[in-house]
């Protein structure tokens, strides 16, 4: 599995530091997660040295507790990347619902938000 991001997109790397790039995983279930372990290695081999990768991890089934979603949500308006595992590409209405609840408080400027199925 190829990951064709772009470093820019997460800042300049023309200095000696190290930018970080937070990547939120959210799944449906456990094939999910699986394809998204394995984009995530991916992401880490690639970038292996050009971005501090940070992770964190949500199951679809988690986001219905509302403590559980509002932490969630805070992260997600914050990350670079949130890859979303999904077994069809019409997410459950509970899940757009939660998307839409925190995108308008969106703080990161840039980002991608990228749904990954099996293929």
């Amino acid at each position: 599995m190829r990951a064709g991001f772009d470093v820019d997109v997460f800042g300049d790397k023309g200095g000696e530091t190290t930018k970080r790039c937070s990547v939120i995983s959210i799944y449906e279930d456990l094939r999910g997660r699986e394809l998204l372990l394995r984009l995530c290695d991916s992401l880490l081999w690639k970038f292996n040295g050009d971005l501090d990768l940070h992770f964190e991890w949500w199951r679809f089934k988690y986001l219905a507790d509302p403590e559980i979603a509002m932490e969630a949500a805070q992260s997600a308006a914050q990350a670079d990347v949130i890859l979303l595992a999904a077994e069809s590409a019409e997410l459950p209405m509970e899940i757009q619902t939660w998307i839409e609840g925190w995108l308008p408080n969106r703080v990161a400027p840039d980002g991608a938000l990228v749904l990954v199925q099996p293929s």
